[in-house]
């Protein structure tokens, strides 16, 4: 009489499991994790099945802007064109995807070196200038 008792009071419990165990297995949980693992599982199972749909889900999101983006470009660029007085340079689309065209424009420390001690140059320069012509008011 009490092991059937307890099956009529489990049974609601093990309908739910019966009904959660495919689709764990379709997030990747085998059916012996599921059944026979550890408690734990189906919940770090769960966390990265959502973590997964974030990241598929920023990546479109992210796809859509820059689908969005390359197609403002092309209205800029029709649109200048059709509406430009003569003789003004023609606007062009972009003749590589725009994460080639960022990665050429990346400058090397070299140039960012260069361009430091050209900048330091200038200021010295000015200052100096500034020296002389305080001294001739003076």
């Amino acid at each position: 009489m009490g092991a059937e008792l307890g099956r009529r009071v489990n049974a609601p419990i093990i309908e739910l499991f019966e009904k959660a165990c495919p689709f764990y297995m379709s997030i990747g949980m085998s059916y012996e994790e599921f059944w026979e693992g550890n408690v734990a599982l189906p919940i770090f199972y769960l966390k990265a099945h959502r973590m997964k749909a974030e990241q598929e889900h920023e990546q479109l999101d992210y796809a859509a802007w820059l689908n969005g983006v390359y197609t403002k470009r092309a209205y800029e660029v029709v649109l200048a064109n059709a509406f430009s007085k003569q003789g003004t340079p023609m606007q062009t689309y972009y003749d590589k995807p725009m994460s080639q065209l960022k990665k050429e424009h990346k400058k090397s420390d070299e140039e960012k070196e260069r361009e430091g001690e050209l900048q330091r140059m200038q200021a010295i320069v000015a200052l100096k200038n500034f020296v002389n012509a305080f001294k001739k008011k003076g």
